[in-house]
């Protein structure tokens, strides 16, 4: 393990039959590592024996379909200054700028967390989405994650007085790759069950949605949306997702001037917005504007969101009906 001069930073994980990922998630971060601290959750796999080989210390706990109380339980056995939240999907690019990095704001006492991107690999592996969220922030008994599902230590950490900082660090997750009924299945159940306690919750309402969507209930699914459009209760990047969500479905229902409405708004986050020039080109070239259809699709060319071998195919069919090939 690398030693930080500075300071120590630590591992927080939970687990549950993750032997096929586990291993590839603690070779991407266990030589900066200080401490490794994991909680299986009723693995019934060799995860962790998986887990020990990279020197963790083990704990065990009963599943309560919360994760928050199980992050919670995970933290309470951290001892080092800062602490890393990773799952066992996920991996962490270049370690040594992760060490850099938390060193050169160690000495700011300010800042307590850290947004990091989110880089979720999709089904067909060539196209990626992505989502900041609070990962790395100092050890403080006064944080604490909330939510029993898609939850967060960010609330404590402002409550407290600190701040959240910005970085380029990011994290790739590979748990979108590839269909997961169990899971799918678990994360439905769990939303319903917040739903049922904060009903008006705009991030449950967001992630609701999401669940839907993924599982192809369109219908459900904008229903849940249009119940957060354009809810400043969210961040940018969620409010760019459920515009470009509701924009799909529309085109999926044949409503183009509705979908448009939802495309009018650039996005910040270039990803976004190459997938807005992909569904706007979309619509161009169902209505016979070809020319617009080209220009747009060719712009959303630079997207991870968009499969670009799909795109330059687009283009050149188009290409070929208009005699420009």
């Amino acid at each position: 393990m690398l030693r930080s001069q500075e300071c120590t930073i630590g591992l927080s994980m939970i687990v549950r039959n993750a032997c096929t990922t586990v291993q590839y998630a603690l070779s991407s971060c266990a030589e900066i590592m200080k401490q490794i601290v994991i909680v299986d959750t009723g693995s019934e796999d060799n995860t962790p024996s998986l887990c020990t080989r990279f020197g963790a210390e083990m704990h065990f706990l009963v599943w309560k379909d919360d994760f928050s109380y199980a992050r919670n339980h995970a933290l309470a056995f951290m001892r080092t200054d800062w602490v890393l939240q990773l799952d066992a999907d996920e991996t962490i690019c270049n370690p040594t700028e992760w060490l850099a990095f938390i060193n050169s704001i160690h000495k700011q006492d300010s800042v307590g967390g850290v947004r990091i991107r989110i880089h979720n690999e999709l089904e067909d592996k060539e196209t990626s989405s992505s989502h900041i969220y609070t990962r790395l922030y100092r050890r403080n008994s006064s944080f604490a994650y909330e939510g029993a599902i898609h939850e967060q230590i960010a609330p404590s950490i402002l409550i407290a007085g600190y701040e959240i900082t910005d970085s380029d660090l990011k994290i790739i997750h590979s748990g979108y790759s590839g269909k997961n009924q169990e899971k799918e299945s678990r994360n439905r159940r769990i939303l319903e069950k917040e739903l049922l306690r904060s009903p008006d919750d705009p991030f449950l309402l967001y992630h609701n949605g999401n669940t839907l969507f993924a599982q192809g209930d369109y219908k459900a699914a904008r229903e849940y949306f249009e119940n957060v459009y354009a809810n400043d209760k969210l961040s940018n990047d969620q409010q760019e997702n459920v515009r470009l969500r509701l924009a799909q479905i529309a085109i999926s229902e044949s409503e183009y001037e509705k979908a448009n409405t939802y495309l009018s708004t650039e996005c910040l986050s270039d990803d976004n917005e190459g997938f807005r020039h992909y569904l706007i080109g979309s619509i161009e070239a169902i209505s016979g504007r070809y020319e617009s259809a080209m220009k747009h699709f060719s712009d959303s060319l630079n997207s991870k969101t968009v499969n670009k071998s799909t795109v330059e195919n687009f283009i050149h069919q188009i290409e070929q009906m208009t005699g420009k090939y």
